[in-house]
């Protein structure tokens, strides 16, 4: 006797929950491409000055499946759901994706490569229009990526890059423990199985890293640093449904069917996500920041140290490790402490010879010059800036003069920076002195602490711009460094000659 088995038909509810779901999904990411175009434009180069912003890449890849891992354990859910909430929680979430981008976007506009707020704005704005489309209970069901989202904004990843040393395998280890993290996300039915499935694409993935570290220890290709990263994630996928073949069933039965959303009507919902992409549009971005950057005179082979100019002794130098990890990885910076061999009337009213110190960065990177504000490196992050003036160095380079207060300490350091090409080498020069002319006199310390931004970042957030601006400056070493910076700039070329 023959049995006749009918094949399964796809109930009418599910043939029609995938053109709604693509629909609805449609709909949010070209509101998000809209809404987000000019951000789009302004990370596009920076996967090529950079390099760090290429892993944006891997955000959709490793965003799909986390999604599908978690709604394979969406099981036994009730289609409850409240609109007015719905609505309410999604356009406050649209309202604080335009604050962002309309108030701490433009506040930070010195900070704006490093912190990139723009782009956590948007990854608000499409928790925000999932809210709104899908329901609140459904958007919130997928927590674990959204945390992963926002751990790996620009600023949370490129503070981890820095941590482990700023190389391009650093950066190619943050990307795999991005895919990592995501990974233990969708296959973690259970605590246990996660943190394996973690563990074991973390593995793989850096020995993948440093494989090619030893090939290639300095890839020309930005988006080299996420080709473990990719290889991990296609060998997780393949693995996965190589199990799944192996039990007997098919691919695709172990991602569940479509099911039509909870939330049927969303006229309302749309008119509010369309009002929020039309403001996106019109929300300012920070212009492009210039790095001035002179001519210099050629550099001798192995020089890493200015010479100083007669009438100054150099007293002390010291060369920082730390260089690399912000600037490149042959990126080198030097403090030389040097002092006036004879006592300025105009420099000291009390027969003191001044002290000053010479900070000399050099990179082959000028891009990262615009990611770090001024004062990140230093230990007057916190302290009060004025206004920049201009001082004529001579040989065509231009100085940037301002003053920085420091209220605890009660003192005032003022400043002279310098940019200058010297082959294929850029220079930055800064020149500091200190209203405290007394010998072991304190100077700006550097102290490169990515965390310090933020902290710095979240004070402006809660007393406003005024605190760090020095509205009434006295400029009293102008011309000490102004003099001392053009001896500086003709002694340079002088042995270039």
């Amino acid at each position: 006797m023959t049995t006749v088995t009918e094949p399964r038909t796809t109930p009418p509810a599910q043939r029609r929950a995938l053109p709604i779901l693509v629909g609805r999904w449609v709909l949010i990411l070209a509101c998000l491409v809209l809404g987000f175009w000019r951000s789009t434009l302004r990370t596009i180069p920076d996967f090529n000055e950079t390099g760090l912003l290429g892993y944006l890449v891997l955000m959709p890849l490793v965003g799909l499946p986390m999604a599908i891992g978690i709604t394979r354990r969406r099981r036994g859910e009730l289609p409850i759901h409240d609109r007015e909430v719905d609505h309410i929680v999604g356009a406050l979430a649209l309202g604080v994706s335009l604050a962002i981008s309309f108030w701490l976007v433009p506040r930070y506009q010195e900070e704006f490569l490093l912190l990139r707020l723009d782009l956590l704005s948007a990854v608000v704005f499409v928790f925000g229009a999932c809210v709104l489309l899908f329901g609140t209970r459904a958007t919130c069901r997928y927590w674990p990526a959204w945390v992963t989202y926002l751990v790996f904004t620009p600023w949370g990843y490129r503070t981890l890059v820095i941590s482990l040393g700023g190389s391009w395998f650093a950066a190619g280890a943050t990307s795999v423990t991005m895919v990592a993290v995501a990974t233990a996300v969708a296959v973690g039915r259970t605590w246990k199985r996660g943190v394996i499935a973690g563990l074991v694409t973390l593995a793989v993935g850096l020995v993948l890293v440093a494989l090619m570290d030893a090939v290639a220890p300095h890839p020309t290709s930005p988006f080299l640093r996420s080709v473990p990263a990719v290889i991990v994630a296609a060998a997780v996928c393949l693995t996965y449904l190589f199990l799944v073949a192996r039990s007997g069933a098919a691919p695709g039965s172990a991602i569940r069917s479509p099911r039509m959303p909870t939330v049927r009507k969303i006229g309302v919902a749309v008119a509010i996500l369309l009002a929020a992409t039309a403001a996106q549009v019109i929300s300012p971005l920070p212009p492009p920041v210039n790095v001035h950057i002179d001519p210099g005179p050629p550099e001798a082979a192995g020089e890493t140290s200015l010479l100083v100019p007669p009438g100054w002794t150099q007293t002390a130098t010291e060369a920082v490790d730390w260089a690399p990890q912000f600037f490149g990885a042959d990126a080198t910076l030097v403090r030389q402490m040097i002092q006036a061999d004879q006592v300025n009337p105009e420099w000291d009213t009390k027969n003191r010879r001044r002290a000053v110190v010479v900070d000399n960065l050099r990179t082959h990177q000028p891009a990262t010059l615009a990611v770090y504000p001024g004062e990140a490196l230093y230990s007057t992050l916190g302290s009060r800036r004025s206004e920049t003036i201009d001082v004529d160095l001579g040989h065509g380079v231009t100085g940037r003069l301002y003053t920085v207060v420091d209220e605890n300490l009660f003192l005032t350091w003022t400043k002279l920076q310098f940019i200058w090409s010297r082959g294929d080498v850029i220079q930055v020069v800064n020149l500091l002195s200190v209203d405290n002319h007394d010998p072991g006199a304190t100077f700006p310390a550097l102290s490169p602490q990515t965390a310090a931004v933020a902290s710095q970042a979240l004070n402006v957030l809660l007393r406003g711009n005024a605190i760090q601006i020095d509205k009434n400056p006295h400029y009293k070493d102008r011309n000490l460094l102004t003099t001392l910076g053009r001896e500086l700039v003709a002694e340079q070329w002088k042995a270039a000659e």
